[in-house]
């Protein structure tokens, strides 16, 4: 079976305003005979302001789809078209189209990007067989980021920072600010910020603590909102030193000492990589920088890469405590569709088999085209989370402007299948190659070590808060890490459900002060 997609350009000269077709082949996908293939569903990232053309080929049968792109505005809406055929044997193919404007997607002067996949060696529920690609390369976003050049020295130029969090943030609600970076053992230089004096002048005079984002988000997630309502900020004016840390492939960490954001190896990594250099980066140049012991905050993502390196046995003696909140771990019992869909249909997989190896490009345009879709289908664009995250009960609507601006920041594409293996298994392991040599390789033993969080000591002191309506951390996953904490002093585990929280509120609720931060600071006293 051959799926073609093409694309048929408009393009208007000024001059005359004639009109030129410029025909392209987008994706050829071809499928080997003789292997069965039950469900693939291929996402194209095409272009609005154009003609489209499916030709779906299967034996014998040829069939012809149009879908004509908006041609008024370059923005356009979101359209989703779902090519279905029926085989004899009840097997059936799924090719979804999703349009983005030509402003979404930078130009590479590469023309093509070749991948192949040389089938799957474990058994799966929609498998794959050998793949050859070849795609029209549309280019990573690039626009948000700043792009590094080596200097005729080999090294690595940081890129400026008049620009950075701590001039359009921090500064402008008042808070004295800081840019700082880390090089990890691996060569990724992250950027972190600190706040060492409250909003009216209040010098820190507690300990450091170091806050740590989710997924696709980064130190921003913790002074987004008002100074009353942003935990960094209500540290800040509490008396703690404050800092934010970035991790790799974010806005603010996107430098590397040898690599570029747009070569694919720099993509190369999960988040074993965020756990084992990026966390123990953070927490040691806080530690030698400050000369004290710290507490830590994580968020999501940012739980799971701390439980990682506790039960390894890193950075614990430089931690004074640990918070989690809407703590990610057990994973299998999550109840988000897309997520769960994602995860089961083996889709970060097959796109990291296409070539692409960064996930999300972040910059204004894409914030704009998601405004733009909101808008056209008249929906409140924090809705469009609530599928993934669940119903966020008291994030701030008035701020969805501000969220867009920064929001979603960049990933790899093997970070997502290392949370997909997570979720189809329900264990707490290792990246799995899927390849007896080349876990072998890597681990020296033929499936990924576990992590045993039952391995954290039971006199560190944690504090946990989860949401009843969280679709991510679910409320039977968590329950699942506190069995396996279940050793844990008493007095030094506290654990807070907050029955109407979902993901987001636990970082952007506007009473999460009362809720969650109150007590939270309460807990880094006692500590």
């Amino acid at each position: 079976m051959v799926v073609t997609v093409t694309k048929t350009e408009l393009a208007t000269k000024k001059e005359n305003e004639d009109e030129t077709r410029k025909t392209v082949t987008t994706t050829v996908i071809k499928r080997a005979t003789g292997y069965p293939v039950h469900v693939h569903q291929f996402m194209a990232i095409l272009a609005t302001c154009a003609s489209l053309k499916i030709h779906v080929h299967n034996g014998g049968s040829h069939k012809i789809h149009s879908l004509d792109g908006e041609k008024e505005s370059c923005w356009g809406t979101l359209v989703e078209k779902s090519l279905k055929h029926t085989e004899g044997s009840g097997n059936w193919w799924s090719l979804t189209l999703v349009l983005l404007p030509p402003q979404f997607l930078s130009v590479s002067s590469e023309p093509w990007i070749r991948g192949e996949a040389l089938g799957r060696t474990k058994a799966r529920a929609f498998p794959l067989s050998w793949l050859r690609v070849k795609m029209g390369l549309l280019g990573p976003a690039t626009q948000g980021r700043k792009t590094l050049q080596p200097t005729n020295e080999g090294k690595t130029l940081s890129p400026l920072i008049s620009d950075g969090m701590c001039k359009t943030m921090a500064e402008t609600q008042g808070y004295a600010c800081e840019e700082h970076k880390v090089t990890t053992e691996d060569g990724y230089i992250l950027g972190l910020q600190r706040m060492p004096v409250g909003r009216f002048g209040k010098k820190a005079d507690k300990p450091p603590v170091l806050l740590q984002h989710g997924l696709f988000m980064d130190g921003l997630t913790w002074i987004f909102n008002s100074p009353n309502e942003s935990f960094g900020f209500i540290l800040a004016d509490s008396g703690y030193d404050v800092w934010l840390a970035n991790t790799r492939g974010t806005k603010y960490s996107s430098d590397h000492k040898s690599l570029n954001p747009n070569d694919q190896v720099y993509w190369d990594w999960s988040w074993d990589e965020l756990a084992r250099y990026d966390l123990p980066a953070f927490v040691q140049y806080v530690y030698n920088y400050t000369g004290q012991r710290i507490h830590y905050a994580g968020h999501s993502l940012g739980t799971l890469i701390a439980l990682a390196a506790f039960s390894q046995g890193q950075v614990l003696n430089m931690l004074r405590s640990a918070a989690l909140l809407s703590p990610i771990a057990h994973m299998n019992q999550i109840t988000s569709p897309p997520t769960k869909l994602a995860a089961h249909t083996f889709l970060a997989d097959d796109v990291y088999w296409l070539g692409l190896r960064e996930i999300i490009p972040n910059g204004d345009a894409a914030a704009k085209f998601v405004e733009g879709i909101c808008h056209s289908l008249h929906l409140n664009c924090l809705d469009l989370v609530i599928p993934f995250t669940g119903p966020n009960c008291c994030v701030n609507s008035s701020k969805i402007d501000v969220y867009l601006d920064h929001l979603p920041q960049p990933t790899a594409a093997k970070n997502l299948i290392h949370l997909s293996q997570m979720i189809r298994t329900g264990i707490i392991a290792r990246y799995d190659y899927g390849d007896l040599r080349q876990n072998m390789q890597h681990y020296g033993q033929p499936t990924p070590p576990m992590y045993d969080m039952a391995k954290i000591p039971n006199e560190f002191p944690l504090f946990l808060s989860y949401g009843g309506l969280d679709m991510l951390s679910d409320v039977r996953d968590v329950q699942l890490l506190l069995g396996d904490l279940k050793d844990h002093d008493g007095n030094k585990l506290v654990v807070l459900l907050k029955e109407d929280y979902a993901h987001m509120d636990f970082v952007l609720g506007v009473n999460a002060k009362q809720m969650i931060y109150d007590p939270l600071i309460d807990f880094f006293k006692e500590n």
